[in-house]
């Protein structure tokens, strides 16, 4: 980053803008594809500030982009994780997630509120460097453990589907099962150890499934709710008249 600072000042000496601050402004300013369209949510000051810490271009991207809140102190009940799919089968439902950090996804009241996420054609660049640096300099890994999660929510194409009829995500998602390989997942160190058991728990529990079933194939539409309902009032009447025959012999 000195590397860059030192540049700008050769480059801006005349216009008044040779301080961390113009150099940050322009840089967010750039509005790179996927990059400009998370940097834009985060507050200017807050963007100056790990700014002015960051040792590189890619470090000053990982920090803004990663979420303070994101730390899990759970171990895994099972590694495995439903797919969107799988999970939609199970009542759970998807919103578009409020938080400015991509990586903040969260699971409460069987709903999965997810950032929305910009897939363009830069993605897969844009995550494999932040993925090289993660590994080679951090000691966090919140982009190798956010990519590891998407991969293994969203594998087919119906997932892809739900995920867009939602409006969570804009374009095509086949790269998490590209980026899925060059990430992995660390039981004592994943960041959605918590997120992953929760999931795994609502999938697992019964009448979640059921009630689910129930709603998607019989309560889908008005016609099919006033069906179901006019067959249990007939079946009820059919019961109480069976019963009066029984009482009248």
């Amino acid at each position: 980053m000195f590397m860059l600072k030192g540049l700008f000042e050769l480059a801006m000496p005349m216009n008044g803008m040779s301080d961390d601050r113009s150099l940050c402004k322009l840089i967010c300013n750039m509005k790179i594809n996927i990059v400009g369209y998370y940097l834009g949510k985060i507050e200017e000051n807050l963007l100056e500030i790990r700014f002015s810490e960051a040792k590189h271009l890619l470090d000053f991207l990982i920090v803004c982009l990663q979420s303070p809140e994101l730390h899990s102190g759970g171990e895994f009940k099972t590694a495995n994780t439903p797919t969107i799919t799988e999970l939609e089968q199970a009542g759970v439902k998807f919103e578009v997630g409020s938080s400015k950090y991509f990586t903040d996804i969260t699971f409460k009241n069987g709903i999965l509120k997810i950032p929305k996420l910009l897939i363009v054609a830069d993605t897969e660049i844009l995550f494999l460097n932040l993925l090289a640096y993660e590994q080679l300099n951090c000691t966090t890994r919140y982009s190798n453990d956010f990519i590891s999660l998407m991969s293994h929510l969203v594998r087919t194409r119906k997932d892809e589907e739900i995920l867009i009829q939602n409006e969570v995500i804009e374009g095509v998602t086949a790269v998490f099962q590209k980026l899925g390989k060059e990430s992995y997942i660390s039981p004592q160190l994943f960041n959605y150890t918590d997120l992953v058991n929760q999931l795994n728990a609502y999938y697992r529990t019964p009448c979640n499934k059921w009630r689910a079933a129930l709603k998607q194939n019989y309560f889908n539409t008005p016609w099919a709710s006033i069906s179901v309902i006019a067959a249990a009032i007939l079946l009820v009447l059919t019961f109480i008249q069976a019963v009066c025959s029984v009482i009248a012999l």
